[in-house]
């Protein structure tokens, strides 16, 4: 029976709302029932980007584990590592960048993870990617 999006809370599917809830009970079950680990909600978020945007470790250990796309981007063009940076999840951040995610895309703003990260104030995150040689010449593109 194929997963049907929980509409009362947007379009998240189960997976999504489990993921986003940091159930790792509930994300196991579903992702050994083969359910789309890459279905994204209205804002083009898929269950990793909500996992590490909330700070969920273990949650984003199996997704990863599961080979959930990492650098997949959500409408305003940031991914689950931009996501966890910009919220200060830094155990988050180390984990994405040890599956090599890309530490130097760009979101529809033209700011990087490590400017997300700056920007709010976040050092031990912007140590962790200046460590993982994330590029700290780039500039913003947005009102130039």
């Amino acid at each position: 029976m194929p997963e049907t999006p929980n509409h009362r809370l947007t379009s998240q599917t189960k997976l999504m709302l489990a993921a986003e809830k940091g159930d790792t009970a509930d994300v196991k079950m579903l992702l050994n029932k083969k359910v789309n680990k890459e279905a994204k909600d209205k804002y083009g978020q898929t269950a990793l980007m909500l996992a590490a945007r909330e700070g969920h470790t273990a949650v984003v250990k199996i997704l990863l584990n599961k080979k959930a796309n990492k650098n997949v981007k959500d409408k305003y063009g940031q991914t689950a590592l931009m996501l966890a940076a910009r919220e200060d999840h830094t155990a988050v951040v180390k984990m994405l960048l040890n599956k090599k995610a890309n530490k130097n895309v760009k979101d529809d703003k033209g700011m990087t993870t490590l400017m997300l990260a700056a920007e709010k104030g976040h050092t031990a995150v912007v140590e962790k990617l200046l460590s993982k040689k994330a590029d700290k010449e780039d500039k913003a593109t947005e009102g130039l």
